[in-house]
């Protein structure tokens, strides 16, 4: 039976999940979830319920709450809450949560509207909660406090910090709006106090502290077996498979270091990583698969690595991946020789496309997508294949939206580049915009080589003046410059229009004077510059070269420039042809 493999990167409380399922989708079982030491956290929001704020406000902070709770529902985080004011009330304990109770509790908390007695509240919270079994609370669980109010406390600290730093609870302190004194905040925090303190305007901007917190809440200090290496790891934020293997991308893993893992069946993957990189990289956001004869090559995108972005080859060998290359984003430099990245924006590797032979050396070539580069325009690059290294190093074209169209934006946001869409034999490449798709054709690839030959073979003295007393220039030998020309692709008649040849032939191109020219009226016309057309795999013309004085050693090269209505992609040999005669 047919199966399909699904990735939910954001299931298992965000580390990641695979299931398999059959084609038609009804069917659907688990595959692979990294695996993740979990040691019980037992966390209580308490939240300012006192006259200062709204009717809104009060159910903006339930809300927030509540947003907190679903989203690490799954994980070993049993929670609580408070509300404080003059007075305070237990909302839901550990066990109203664990019971399901808590969403109908939190819903039905009516506003206290009154003082701010934060100190109080905090012994009211370590009395009836964390130190009290009946609430549900566990005394071997790592502790943690959330506190979220608008205003500085109206009460003084007796022993509540002292007694919370003894039980060792991490304290994250939410500070809303215009508060006078901020330093009486601090004293509530635990440390990092920086790290653990966050300041908003108004009770909306919640919102944006939703992943901010919940990442803290995961990091927090004294969390016995917590693996916060796979936590948030979003195993299958991206994959590709093969053969039998799947790799996947867990960009969160490390610290959002990020890695891949190669998972075989249901059981634990092999971690493929880059020990180089640095947190935040993303590493695992964007994955392709190749081979070299019977060697595995990954290619790895990592669009946030020092703020430029990176794609890292990884190779198998034996039982255990390396890294052995990496090839990164585009810097500028401004002024005062500060480094600014063109893709600390561009994200650079965010996406990949294994890509099908571009230039028909039968090697499968790259491209990566910058789809934040250039201002949000974006870009992508294309990177040939090499049978030592995987990739050439240097990328062989660079393709900015900004040159097909100004409306363009986030071009590059997706790649795939194995369809021959014209049907004409050569690879296009589909990429991904905002609000479009653009399909960019290949063109062929040919190969020019050219050879010098002359004759006569001997050149006759007969017509010489050897005293140098004449000026009459003669004819003494007759260049032959033949071109042969081969494409490397396997287009179906896309160059049978032929090939503009501009050509630059110059006799005794060592000499500072001139010996030998080729305007029989110019004696200084050592150099000859035209154009011809290849027609054909082998043409040859010919070019007459005279003389008014002779010598015995005469040197003759072609410097070549090739160029078509077409535009195509031409292969030169990097030593140009001599002839010495």
């Amino acid at each position: 039976m047919k199966q399909i493999i699904v990735s939910a990167p954001l299931g298992a409380n965000r580390s990641g999940a695979i299931f398999k399922c059959t084609v038609e989708k009804r069917n659907c079982s688990h595959l692979y979830q990294p695996e993740c030491t979990k040691s019980k956290v037992n966390l209580v929001f308490l939240f300012d319920g006192s006259s200062s704020m709204q009717a809104s406000d009060f159910d903006k902070n339930k809300k927030f709450i509540w947003d907190i709770v679903t989203t690490l529902k799954n994980s070993s985080i049993e929670f609580a809450a408070v509300q404080f004011s003059k007075t305070f009330s237990t909302v839901f304990t550990f066990k109203d949560y664990v019971n399901g109770m808590a969403k109908k509790k939190l819903d039905e908390e009516k506003h206290m509207k009154s003082l701010t007695l934060t100190y109080k509240a905090i012994d009211f919270t370590l009395k009836n909660l964390f130190n009290n079994v009946e609430s549900g609370a566990d005394p071997e669980a790592t502790k943690a406090l959330v506190i979220i109010t608008d205003g500085n406390p109206s009460d003084i600290n007796t022993n509540e910090i002292q007694r919370c730093e003894k039980l060792n609870i991490a304290r994250f302190i939410i500070g809303v709006g215009k508060i006078d004194n901020f330093e009486k905040l601090n004293k509530l925090a635990s440390e990092p106090k920086e790290s653990n303190i966050f300041r908003i305007e108004n009770y909306d901007g919640l919102n944006g502290l939703l992943d901010k917190l919940q990442n803290m809440i995961y990091g927090i200090k004294g969390a016995q077996g917590r693996n916060y290496r796979e936590e948030l790891s979003q195993s299958g934020f991206s994959a590709a498979s093969d053969k039998d293997t799947l790799i996947l991308g867990a960009v969160g893993s490390d610290n959002w270091r990020g890695m891949l893992y190669e998972v075989t069946g249901s059981e634990a993957g092999m971690e493929i990583k880059d020990e180089n990189l640095n947190k935040d990289s993303y590493n695992g956001y964007s994955v392709v698969v190749g081979r070299r004869g019977r060697v595995s090559l990954v290619f790895s995108g990592a669009p946030r690595s020092n703020h430029r972005g990176q794609v890292t080859l990884f190779k198998k060998m034996t039982h255990k991946w390396e890294a052995m290359s990496n090839i990164s984003g585009e810097q500028l430099k401004l002024e005062k020789e500060l480094e600014i990245s063109e893709s600390a924006q561009g994200r650079f590797g965010m996406t990949l496309a294994a890509v099908a032979d571009l230039n028909g050396d039968q090697l499968q070539d790259l491209a990566v997508g910058a789809p934040l580069e250039d201002n949000r325009k974006g870009a992508i690059y294309i990177y040939l294949g090499n049978h030592e290294h995987g990739i050439r190093p240097k990328y062989s074209q660079r393709i900015a939206a900004s040159s097909i169209s100004k409306q363009l934006q986030h071009f590059g946001l997706a790649i795939d580049g194995v369809m021959d869409m014209g049907q004409d034999g050569l690879t296009d490449i589909a990429v991904g915009a905002q609000g479009t798709v653009l399909l960019l054709k290949t063109r062929p690839v040919v190969s020019i080589s050219a050879k010098l030959s002359f004759f006569p073979s001997e050149i006759s003295l007969n017509k010489f003046d050897c005293l140098g007393s004449s000026e009459n220039a003669f004819a003494v030998i007759t260049l032959n410059t033949c071109f042969s020309m081969t494409e490397n692709t396997n287009s179906k008649g896309a160059v049978k229009s032929g090939l503009n040849v501009s050509l630059e032939l110059s006799a005794d191109a060592v000499r500072q004077d001139s010996r030998a020219f080729f305007i029989k009226e110019q004696k200084t016309s050592r150099s000859l510059m035209t154009s011809v057309l290849l027609n054909s795999e082998f043409s040859c013309y010919n070019h007459t070269v005279y003389m008014h004085l002779f010598s015995h050693r005469l040197l003759f090269s072609v410097l070549l420039d090739v160029w078509d209505s077409l535009c195509l992609p031409v292969v030169i040999p990097q030593n140009d042809p001599v002839l010495i005669f």
